[in-house]
């Protein structure tokens, strides 16, 4: 895998991933910790098209105009219910909003 890009959740990233590109996303809350906390570097990669996501998977996705890691928290069909670490669910999203898989926290 190479990485061919860094920046902050949000809209570049998303568009990067869109691009097929892989890349390091920096992470801008606390939802997910402690899996992965404010101000860490997440490796991301765009899933293929025919990927399975599972419950659990930490996925990269727009809700509500919004990029965000969010996990997938139920499934049912092709919707995906997304939410934090701690509870709070953040909606449902289609394949369409989930531009990239969180592959781990980067190190130097």
């Amino acid at each position: 895998m190479k990485i061919t890009f860094e920046g902050r959740e949000g809209p570049f990233v998303a568009e990067k991933l869109r691009n097929g590109e892989s890349g390091v996303i920096t992470k801008i809350n606390n939802q997910l910790s402690p899996i992965i906390s404010i101000n860490d570097r997440c490796v991301t990669v765009p899933p293929s098209a025919n990927y399975k996501y599972l419950i659990n998977q930490i996925v990269f996705c727009k809700v509500g105009g919004n990029y965000f890691f969010y996990k997938i928290v139920n499934i049912k069909g092709l919707k995906y219910q997304v939410g934090d670490n701690h509870g709070k669910l953040y909606g449902w999203i289609g394949k369409k909003d989930i531009l990239g898989l969180y592959i781990r926290t980067f190190e130097e």
